[in-house]
């Protein structure tokens, strides 16, 4: 709706000129069921349009825009592949990137028994810049982050790009 867009687009401009702002995100684990999966994307596709075109109006510099999908395997690979596809009506509306959302890997995890090999199977052909827009794991304590020596490996390097640790502080939620 109008206020929504106006909220976004606020934030657009707020953080637009700052040359470390290295993204926006038009959503974040939005679509996380049956009922947002039939409903929400073509929603946040045209956000991305709308956003894009914002940046490009008012913005004094290109600003990716993308999407971080829910853990969920039976939503996030198809939904990436539709946020990746053009739109001829909405030339705007492909993500820039794409991010993943995972708590797979739990404490003494491989490259295999974490699932990250799925994963990387899952996003080998995909066009756009993915990352780890979230990862950890609360239920095996401390947290270690083992993980991260193979989200930068040769096993995941080609495909992912990096991560965001959810959360670099821990918090009430164990995160």
């Amino acid at each position: 709706n109008p206020h929504y867009l106006e909220h976004v687009f606020k934030i657009i401009e707020q953080f637009g000129y700052y040359n470390n702002t290295l993204g926006f995100f038009a959503g974040n684990e939005i679509i996380n069921d049956k009922k947002s999966a039939q409903h929400s994307p073509p929603y946040v596709k045209r956000l991305i349009n709308d956003m894009k075109l914002y940046i490009k109006g008012h913005s004094p510099r290109t600003i990716p825009v993308g999407y971080s999908a829910a853990d969920d395997l039976k939503y996030r690979v198809p939904l990436s592949k539709y946020l990746e596809c053009l739109d001829p009506n909405y030339p705007e509306a492909s993500v820039d990137f794409y991010g993943v959302n995972s708590y797979q890997w739990c404490g003494g995890q491989t490259f295999e028994s974490s699932g990250y090999d799925a994963l990387v199977e899952a996003y080998k052909n995909f066009t756009k810049p993915v990352f780890f827009s979230e990862f950890g794991c609360n239920e095996v304590l401390p947290r270690t982050f083992d993980e991260v020596s193979t989200i930068y490996s040769k096993d995941m390097h080609m495909v992912f790009s990096g991560g965001l640790v959810y959360e670099f502080t821990q918090g009430a939620n164990n995160y």
